[in-house]
């Protein structure tokens, strides 16, 4: 029994030891408030790597598991910065409206962001997303390097510069005026607007008004960028663009007016589409439109799209924060369309279908039929091979906030 004993605590400090040993070669992030941070950097005369993350999301998660603890991004990171970590969601609500502050002053719109500063305070260098252990080296090689930090290019942005990658730099930082971005991209020639990087940075960072210049630039030359690169993501961001300028529509004169413009300018097949799914799915909880029920049959005339049943409770939660539907009025009309859709969704075996659900019942506040639907989401996700850690922790961090938000539990 003894021998037992000794050999369970060896093996408990074993993997003590290797855990230290893991952290010991990777970055050392110093603790503490963020003052104490710019503190410590001005102190040991070195620039400050602030990793600005969440619970929720997963590249954080990945780079804190996968890429900070590996030696050699330790032995750089710990060499030329000191390196602090601000958490975005702590429960701790005075450390939230500070990281919320922090984030705000420094246009952090996406998660992880990386900021580097100076000894006084000043940005250096600003990057966003997951990174490899090599590009994250070389994030920090830059953001030492004058003629590479993000600094020079807001410099040359003031001082007069427009050429596409300094827009990128800027517009990636700072929120867009909206005249001058639209000015900016639309004296882009073709060859800047659909280069690889250009696009993915139109795609995936910049803040595109629906309504802007340049959204309706890009719809007018849609053939120029489909016959490029992207086709599917163009098409999508235009599709986007018209549903949000539909969602943001006040009644139903404005759907028309919306729906006129783009129909009588644009041979999209999706134009009557969507027109039809917005004045249905405000009629779940307005009397002003159309006949809930009608809903199902423009699910079903646009085959090419029944994947938007999926997304319906997300957008019914969206137009009930915005004041323009009512749950208390939906129930009825939700339990016939779903009633009807129920097979379609069930037999989705990936695990959406019964998020679907769960969001549902949350959006008409059953909580005991939520609860039911979001353990079978989780269990299916889980037994869908194609779905990796990442996506799988992303969809229970969604769960886990709707049930707070709308159950507070």
């Amino acid at each position: 029994m003894k021998k037992t004993i000794v050999i369970f605590f060896l093996l408990v400090l074993m993997s003590l030891s290797l855990s230290a040993q893991q952290e010991s070669r990777g970055v050392k992030f110093i603790h503490g408030t963020l003052d104490e941070a710019f503190a410590a950097s001005k102190e040991a005369g070195k620039p400050l790597f602030v990793d600005i993350w969440a619970t929720w999301c997963g590249p954080c998660k990945r780079l804190g598991n996968e890429i900070f603890p590996q030696e050699k991004v330790g032995d750089f990171f710990n060499d030329h910065f000191v390196c602090y970590k601000l958490q975005t969601d702590p429960k701790d609500s005075v450390a939230r409206k500070q990281a919320e502050a922090f984030c705000d002053k420094h246009f952090v719109n996406v998660l992880p962001t990386l900021l580097w500063f100076d000894t006084n305070g000043e940005l250096l260098h600003y990057a966003m997303g997951f990174h490899t252990a090599d590009a994250m080296i070389q994030e920090g090689k830059n953001a030492i390097d004058p003629e590479k930090q993000s600094a020079k290019f807001i410099k040359k942005w003031k001082a007069g510069d427009r050429s596409a990658q300094t827009g990128m730099v800027y517009y990636s930082i700072f929120n867009q005026d909206k005249a001058e971005f639209d000015e900016w991209y639309k004296n882009l020639s073709l060859e800047e607007r659909t280069d690889s990087a250009m696009a993915m940075f139109m795609l995936m960072v910049a803040n595109v008004p629906p309504t802007s210049t340049t959204a309706e630039f890009i719809a007018d030359r849609w053939y120029e960028y489909a016959n490029v690169s992207l086709k599917d993501r163009w098409l999508s961001f235009v599709r986007n663009n018209y549903i949000m300028q539909l969602n943001a529509a006040k009644d139903p004169a404005e759907i028309d007016k919306v729906y006129n413009h783009w129909h009588d300018k644009y041979d999209f097949e999706f134009v009557d589409y969507y027109k039809n799914y917005q004045l249905l799915m405000r009629a779940f909880g307005d009397t002003r439109y159309k006949d809930a029920e009608q809903i199902i049959n423009v699910i079903n005339d646009g085959s090419k799209e029944t994947f938007y049943l999926f997304r319906l409770p997300f957008d019914l939660m969206d137009l009930e924060k915005k004041g323009k539907i009512k749950a208390k009025d939906c129930p009825k009309n939700l339990e016939h369309l779903f009633a009807s859709a129920f097979p379609l969704i069930e037999a989705e075996d990936s695990g959406m279908g019964c998020r679907t659900l769960f969001s549902y019942y949350t959006f008409i506040r059953d909580k005991k039929k939520a609860e039911y639907w979001a353990d079978q989401t989780m269990k299916r996700l889980k037994k869908n091979k194609s779905f990796d850690e990442i996506v799988i922790n992303g969809q229970a961090e969604l769960i886990k906030s709707l049930m707070k938000e709308y159950f507070h539990k």
